[in-house]
C-alpha cells in the first residue's frame, strides 16, 4: 500500500513513518521542508504546506497514494485542504487527534462517545483541535471521505519536544532526596508510549473500518503521577521521598485534579490494538534517552517556568509539614 504521511518529521511522525515500513508499506512524507528527517532512500519527501489545497494535490498526484496519516490536524484551517485534496482520491485517511478533546469532567474511564470540552471556553488551540475532529466527522458521515479518527492520550518516549519526564529526571540527576507533589500525585494521568500510539496508527490504516470510526488510543497499563515519579527513580537508580502538597503550591507538568482515563475497549476489540512495550521498559527508554539528550537550560512547558526553583520546593514541603497547606 502507499501511504502518505502529513507532517512526518517530528516526534511521533517518525515512529508512525517506520512502522509502516516495517510492516512493508510504500511511504511518502508530505512536510514543509524545515525539519528534513532522513529515513533513508525507501521515503519519499514532498514540500508545501498543509493549509495549501493546491499543494496537497500535487502531492496526491505524485504519489498516487492508497491511504493519507494525517499527523497535523491542527484545526479547520489545516484539516479542510487534507479533505478537499483527498476526498474521492483515497481508501482511507486517518486523522491524528488528542484526547484532550473531551470534556475533563466527563466520567471515566472516557470512552469515544463522551462529551467534548466546550470549543467557546477552551483554549484556543483544543478550540481548533476539536472545530477540526467535528469537520472530518461530519465529512465522514456524509460519505466524502473514508476517515478514520483516532484520539491520543498524552505522547511520551524519545525525542519528545515537551519531555514532561525530565521534571524527575532532572532532580534524580542533581541528587534531590525530596520532591514536592501537588495533591500527593495521586490522579492517573493517561499517557501512551510513542512506538505503541505509532502501531495503533498502522493498525488504522491498514483495518477495514466504517467511515467516521473513533478510537482512543493510548497506554494499557496507567500509573498515578507518585507512581511515575517512583519509576522514573528506580530506572535512574535513585531513591526519594515524596511529599504531599496543596495542589496550588507548585506549578507541575503532570498537574490535574482528578484522574484522565481514556477507555480503550473499541480500539483493543477492533483494532487489536496492545501495549507494544511494558511500561517499565518504555519509562527506561525514555529516561536513557533524557540522560544522554536534557533539555536546554530554559526547558519548561507553558507556565512551568519555576519548576526547578529548589529553593521554593523546599519551602512548600517544610509548610506541608508544619501543616501549614502552601
Amino acid at each position: 500500500m502507499k501511504v502518505l504521511v502529513i507532517g512526518g518529521t517530528r516526534f511521533l511522525g517518525p515512529c508512525v513513518v517506520e512502522e509502516l515500513l516495517g510492516r512493508g508499506h510504500e511511504v511518502a512524507v508530505f512536510h514543509r521542508g524545515e525539519r528534513e528527517r532522513s529515513f533513508g532512500s525507501a521515503v519519499a519527501h514532498v514540500h508545501g504546506r498543509v493549509e495549501e489545497v493546491e499543494a496537497l494535490a500535487e502531492a496526491r498526484e505524485a504519489v498516487r497514494p492508497d491511504a493519507v496519516v494525517d499527523m497535523i490536524h491542527a484545526g479547520p484551517e489545516t484539516a479542510a485542504p487534507v479533505i478537499e485534496a483527498f476526498a474521492g482520491g483515497v481508501t482511507r485517511t486517518v486523522h491524528v487527534s488528542t484526547a484532550a478533546v473531551y470534556d475533563p469532567a466527563a466520567p471515566y474511564p472516557m470512552a469515544e462517545t463522551a462529551p467534548l470540552a466546550k470549543a467557546e471556553s477552551a483554549p484556543p488551540e483544543l478550540a481548533a483541535r476539536i472545530a477540526a475532529d467535528e469537520l472530518v466527522l461530519a465529512t465522514a458521515k456524509a460519505r466524502r471521505l473514508p476517515a478514520v479518527l483516532l484520539r491520543l492520550a498524552t505522547p511520551y518516549g524519545p525525542r519528545d519536544p515537551w519531555s514532561r519526564e525530565w521534571y524527575f529526571v532532572r532532580r534524580a540527576l542533581e541528587g534531590r532526596r525530596e520532591i514536592a507533589l501537588p495533591d500527593g500525585g495521586w490522579p492517573i494521568l493517561h499517557r501512551g508510549f510513542a512506538q505503541s500510539l505509532a502501531w495503533g496508527i498502522a493498525q488504522a490504516v491498514e483495518a477495514r473500518l466504517a467511515a467516521g470510526s473513533v478510537f482512543n488510543l493510548g497506554d494499557e497499563h496507567v500509573v498515578s503521577v507518585r507512581e511515575l515519579a517512583d519509576m522514573v527513580a528506580e530506572a535512574m537508580d535513585h531513591r526519594w521521598e515524596i511529599v504531599p502538597v496543596s495542589g496550588e503550591a507548585l506549578v507541575h507538568p503532570f498537574r490535574q485534579p482528578r484522574h484522565f482515563l481514556l477507555d480503550l475497549h473499541r480500539a483493543k476489540a477492533r483494532l487489536h490494538y496492545r501495549d507494544r512495550m511494558k511500561l517499565r521498559d518504555a519509562l527506561e527508554i525514555t529516561v536513557a534517552w533524557l540522560c544522554q539528550h536534557p533539555p536546554r537550560e530554559d526547558w519548561a512547558p507553558p507556565g512551568g517556568e519555576e519548576m526547578f526553583d529548589y529553593a521554593r520546593e523546599e519551602a512548600v514541603i517544610a509548610r506541608a509539614r508544619k501543616g501549614g497547606g502552601t
